[in-house]
């Protein structure tokens, strides 16, 4: 399952240049020229959401659906810690879409998302230490940027190691987890427009202090003063009519809710369990991708073909017994 989707689309680096997977065909791009190909691959992209009935897809399986299954256990420990101190909480970007869709993962996802407004995420960041001990489960909140969840078999050893994560620059380590986004509720006075051209001036100036850290982890406390001070200003600490989500996302859009298409929040069934979403779903996902129910489909965070063997076993661990039959098959490459 995991190749039948990494054929219908996956785009890979390679040293000089990209590998495209679309449609069962692989062309390889050389970096100069690959902004010439990307206006027919969305041409053809289109004429594949119109192809394919994306309810129709089966749910991923092999090591996908292993790492699946590791990313839900985090989930349900969330959700046991947000239950018990009062914490919200709710699914957001593609772990939204996947329970609305498909209750579950869409088929091709990897890593889960939860978002949580400012105020309780701080409250999440002083008991989960605590609530994870005796599990697998590690938080860590790299500077500047989002929260992460991992597993403790799946974690980066060094802080550069955890800088080529938080950019998806992972090379051949299997990084897996659940993604915490903050969101803010927005400054009275500031319109919608005002706001958007804020982040993106913000997202184009973290950009480059990356560059210009050159992966030294102790300048990302500087870039994360940045952060906060930028929070600050489009931010209040009052409740208001909307949200927006922090500067410590890596994406340039701004995404601006209306508060009540958020609270009171809601439950969905997500992988045979209930959790908390927004009160108009669609209202968010019509934000975040458009026509939702059209399939759209996105390259994966992981390749397994280049993922070590070390950590393709690893991942076998966590089978049960009935599951490992077929795992020397898995591990072909």
């Amino acid at each position: 399952m995991t190749k039948f989707l990494q054929n219908i689309f996956s785009i890979t680096n390679e040293e000089d240049g990209k590998l495209i997977r679309l449609l069962g065909l692989r062309i390889r791009h050389g970096k100069r020229s690959f902004k010439k190909l990307e206006r027919k691959l969305e041409e053809m992209c289109r004429l594949q959401e119109c192809l394919i009935d994306v309810k129709s897809v089966s749910k991923a399986s092999g090591f996908l659906r292993i790492v699946q299954s590791i990313d839900f256990g985090i989930l349900c420990k969330v959700d046991e810690i947000c239950r018990k101190h009062g914490i919200s909480y709710w699914l957001d970007g593609g772990t939204l879409l996947g329970s609305i869709r498909h209750e579950g993962f869409i088929p091709w996802d990897d890593d889960l998302d939860i978002a949580m407004m400012a105020s309780d995420y701080e409250r999440f960041q002083t008991v989960v230490d605590e609530e994870f001990k005796g599990t697998d489960f590690v938080f860590k909140q790299v500077p500047s940027h989002i929260g992460k969840i991992l597993h403790k078999d799946f974690l980066p050893q060094t802080e550069e190691e955890w800088i080529d994560f938080t950019n998806w620059e992972k090379n051949e380590r299997l990084y897996l987890g659940v993604d915490i986004f903050p969101f803010y509720y927005c400054k009275n006075g500031l319109s919608d427009n005002q706001i958007a051209d804020k982040m993106r001036e913000n997202y184009a100036t973290k950009e480059l202090l990356y560059k210009r850290s050159g992966k030294n982890y102790s300048e990302y406390y500087d870039i994360n003063d940045f952060v906060n001070k930028k929070n600050s200003e489009l931010s209040s600490k009052e409740i208001t009519s909307r949200v927006f989500l922090g500067n410590e996302t890596i994406a340039p859009e701004a995404r601006i809710f209306r508060t009540n298409d958020i609270f009171p929040l809601t439950k969905y069934v997500f992988e045979g369990k209930k959790f908390f979403v927004p009160q108009n779903y669609k209202n968010i996902l019509m934000e975040y991708y458009d026509d939702y129910e059209k399939i759209k489909i996105y390259p994966s965070h992981l390749d397994f073909e280049k993922v070590c063997k070390e950590d393709k076993y690893k991942l076998l661990e966590h089978l049960t017994i009935e599951e490992k039959y077929g795992k020397d098959m898995l591990c072909q490459k």
